[in-house]
């Protein structure tokens, strides 16, 4: 599953003539409070909008289950004001998406003219969660997360490793975590195609619980999903179920080792 996105920046910065004026002591964005943010993130070798949501009053965005990789930000034009940052509180995974667990360094960096220039190592807290502030709208970071640690086997789970591959993207690993009482659960799930290994085991049946988007990257509210399996590289349809009112559903019974389709109405 996926969710891919990434951001950062806060203390004072001249990068380009450019002066980022936010500290992480006082996090909080300049005319972002209770906006909509779209958040693209370059997966898989391909752009695509990875989600879409509001800040809150401090004009803060918090987002989960954020991978490494190229991130930008946009808003609509009548949200735009003069002088505009927004600060982010992210929830970092590492390159092969398994969640952090301990304080990780992350690499900042700016695409300033196209080029890769390194700004600062950030800090997460010992949930991985990391906060920035001073980022600029229509600019491209990149996020570079320096850990490790592997996913440690859980007697009676299953350590199972996601691949994604969403609109155009080619495939690449979207997360890797632990079942919990055999529940794997993902958040900010895209429609799209996705593939499930079980480490350690082949052939494995489990219950996904995910939060699901819709096509617009929206929390995908009431709505109808349907679930398609491949077999034999044909598409076979299996059924159609519906969110609850938090975009949340349980799909029993799926198969690692087996690709599956998801498509939100």
């Amino acid at each position: 599953m996926k969710q891919k996105i990434t951001l950062v920046f806060v203390m004072t910065l001249a990068i380009a003539g450019l002066t980022l004026p936010f500290s992480a002591k006082a996090l909080s964005g300049i005319n972002t409070d209770k906006i909509d943010v779209k958040l693209y993130t370059k997966q898989g070798g391909d752009w695509f909008k990875a989600l879409e949501k509001k800040t809150d009053h401090r004009g803060v965005l918090h987002v989960k289950n954020v991978l490494p990789g190229k991130y930008k930000m946009s808003i609509d034009d009548d949200d735009e004001e003069t002088t505009q940052y927004l600060a982010v509180d992210l929830r970092m995974l590492d390159e092969d998406g398994r969640r952090l667990k301990d304080k990780t360094d992350v690499d900042l960096y700016v695409y300033i003219s196209g080029v890769k220039t390194f700004v600062k190592t950030e800090r997460t807290d010992d949930e991985g969660w990391m906060r920035v502030g001073g980022l600029s709208f229509d600019t491209e970071y990149y996020l570079d997360v320096k850990d490790t640690s592997g996913v440690k086997k859980k007697d009676g789970e299953l350590r199972i490793k996601v691949d994604a591959k969403i609109d155009d993207s080619d495939w690449f690993q979207a997360l890797y975590a632990n079942t919990e009482d055999g529940v794997l659960t993902a958040r900010a799930v895209l429609p799209g195609k996705y593939k499930f290994e079980a480490k350690d085991a082949a052939n494995q049946t489990f219950i996904l619980k995910a939060r699901l988007l819709d096509d617009k990257s929206k929390v995908a509210e009431d709505s109808k999903v349907k679930l398609y399996v491949y077999v034999n590289k044909v598409r076979m349809f299996l059924g159609e179920v519906k969110t609850d009112d938090n975009g949340w559903l349980v799909l029993p019974n799926l198969m690692t080792d087996m690709k599956y389709k998801i498509s939100v109405d």
